[in-house]
């Protein structure tokens, strides 16, 4: 251990772990410890000295450490040179629209979908499936305990090639089904949880496909399918708990989550399902929901069979909730 008339100046990695390490650093020597820690302005030292700056580096270890507050506080300028970073767009998403006012889909965090009963949110998520499967080379995993697992391929499948593959009433096309399987290969994980489900199964499910099999999106429809059978209270506990652990698994492990809702029926005005706007406060257990995601959709429609088929079979989704480009508050002249 160093004497207090002496310093250390840990130089780690940049990334999560090098941090981690900064915190364990200060854990083991304690909170008096006379520690500096050095910020590089690339990745680690070896970069520093590929990149030819080796004298830069030298003087950053001797000269240009930093006391820490805390092993979990930092000073702006350690943030710095992150900071200096331009934003960049995230992923698509399926519809253009949503990309240009979302940015784009990201990792580490958590967006949740809401609509009426049989509104078409599986329709939804075999959308953004589809998307994922013909736009990365990342695998995208799958809960959808209201649907058997070949349902979902089928569907999945005739979103890909603009077919139908579900209806016994259309005929079904072998070669035209056929010819999505390599396209969807491996990288379409099915959860086995038709009409049976239990969170903490499909939280380990989730952190395992994550870790051994590369998956960066984690869809489950709907939530609401883990609180079957609890009383009101219960399920609001559960559902806090659920979007919590949720929420910090995506940003642990670096994922993307989409969890579709069941909605509580308006107070006044029409049902959902006869074009009643969706509210965020609508959505089971929107308290927990509304403080663990980082975006809200609300899908909206009118299936009153009185009216055209066209107007009838179309869907709005429509933006409730969006923790980083909702509001913009500006200063100055």
């Amino acid at each position: 251990f160093p004497s207090h008339d002496s310093e250390v100046f840990p130089s780690h990695d940049n990334a999560e772990p090098g941090q981690l390490a900064v915190r364990d650093t200060m854990k083991l020597l304690g909170p008096d410890a006379p520690i500096k820690v050095v910020t590089l302005p690339l990745k680690d030292a070896n970069d520093m000295v590929l990149a030819g700056r080796a004298d830069e580096l030298f003087r950053a270890v001797m000269y240009e450490g930093v006391k820490k507050v805390s092993g979990k506080s930092f000073r702006a300028s350690e943030q710095w040179q992150k900071a200096l970073t331009p934003p960049e767009m995230g992923l698509s998403w399926p519809w253009p629209t949503l990309t240009d006012k979302m940015r784009g889909r990201r990792r580490k965090e958590v967006y949740y979908i809401g609509g009426g009963v049989k509104i078409g949110k599986s329709v939804v998520v075999d959308e953004i499936v589809a998307h994922c499967l013909a736009t990365q080379d990342t695998p995208v995993w799958v809960c959808k305990p209201e649907e058997p697992m070949q349902g979902t391929v089928k569907r999945v499948a005739g979103k890909l090639v603009d077919r139908i593959f579900h209806d016994p009433k259309i005929p079904f096309d072998v070669d035209a089904f056929n010819s999505t399987r390599e396209r969807i290969g491996n990288k379409l994980i099915l959860f086995d949880s038709y009409q049976s489900t239990d969170w903490d199964d499909v939280e380990h499910e989730i952190r395992h496909v994550v870790m051994s099999e590369g998956v960066k999106d984690v869809l489950i429809d709907p939530i609401t399918c883990f609180t079957i059978g609890l009383s009101l209270t219960e399920q609001n506990e559960e559902l806090v708990r659920i979007t919590g652990e949720l929420a910090g698994m995506a940003a642990e492990l670096d994922f993307t989550a989409y969890v579709f809702c069941h909605l509580n029926a308006p107070q006044s005005g029409p049902a959902h399902e006869r074009g009643g706007a969706v509210q965020s406060v609508q959505f089971a257990g929107s308290r927990s929901t509304m403080r663990a995601c980082h975006a809200m959709f609300g899908l909206e429609g009118n299936k009153d069979p009185d009216l055209p088929e066209e107007i009838r079979n179309s869907r709005r989704l429509v933006i409730l909730e969006d923790r980083n480009f909702e509001l913009y508050i500006v200063t100055g002249k």
